[in-house]
């Protein structure tokens, strides 16, 4: 930065990005710089300007912040039972999918158990003519300011550490109300147009119950088998609501081989 206003571009052309939702604050000499306001002009439609007065000369570190859609996640889990059908081991998994229009290089990544209510739907924002930059700008400024502080309250800033390489990132979960987020260690790299499956985690001798269910009107002329097991931390599955996925079920045949139940 240098004394007085300067004038800083940002731009998104290509990506799914909430205009609206760009947000710059400074993390070094907050006291002395300002961003006095954002336009976004008419003839450049996937670019903002934001002029910004600093007190300070100097090199400044800041943080961009938005809203982005076309990146989702699921989950999946693998269970093989062992050959007497008494317990199993359990492996959890979650796949990242990044259709944004962006490389996400060496990122953290945080992953909502639940649904987030946004205002508007970030990919019909993201493809419409710029916003009026006009009265209303401040408050919802304000209203993104609060969001990223109350995120920041519950997640905290410091990047987890990096794992070894023979290790799977550990995923750590945060309950949060409504919905739970569940932090990858370390960092992460999602390039635009790729998918990432990772370890959440493993569980090792989860006891369960086979159930045998005969509903002619539901399930066919056949009964039906079911594998119960309960989410808790007395059966070796934590304490946390596992999030909707796809269960693969083995059984170790015992002779060095699976036998594939169902999905």
């Amino acid at each position: 930065f240098k004394r007085g206003v300067n004038r800083l571009q940002f731009s998104w052309a290509g990506t799914l990005i909430d205009p609206t939702s760009v947000y710059l604050r400074p993390l070094e000499h907050e006291d002395q710089i300002e961003v006095l306001d954002t336009t976004f002009p008419g003839d450049r439609p996937q670019v903002l300007i934001w002029n910004v007065e600093s007190a300070f000369e100097g090199q400044v570190k800041v943080e961009v912040s938005y809203f982005t859609s076309g990146i989702s996640w699921s989950a999946d889990y693998v269970m093989i039972t062992d050959a007497a059908e008494t317990q199993a081991t359990f492996d959890g998994y979650v796949t990242v999918v990044n259709r944004s229009g962006e490389d996400y290089e060496g990122s953290q990544v945080r992953l909502v158990v639940g649904v987030i209510n946004l205002v508007e739907k970030i990919a019909q924002l993201a493809q419409r003519p710029p916003a009026d930059t006009g009265k209303g700008w401040g408050d919802r400024k304000e209203a993104l300011k609060r969001a990223f502080a109350a995120a920041e309250r519950v997640t905290g800033v410091a990047p987890a550490p990096a794992p070894q390489p023979a290790a799977p990132p550990k995923i750590v979960k945060e309950g949060l109300s409504e919905y739970f987020i569940f932090t990858v260690e370390g960092t992460q790299t999602v390039k635009n147009g790729w998918s990432q499956r990772m370890v959440s985690f493993r569980a090792r001798e989860v006891p369960f119950e086979i159930l045998y269910r005969y509903r002619a009107h539901q399930y066919g002329p056949r009964p039906v088998r079911f594998f119960i097991l309960a989410n808790d931390e007395e059966h070796k599955l934590g304490e946390s609501p596992l999030p909707d996925g796809i269960i693969r079920v083995f059984r170790d045949n015992g002779r060095d081989g699976l036998n594939y139940f169902t999905a």
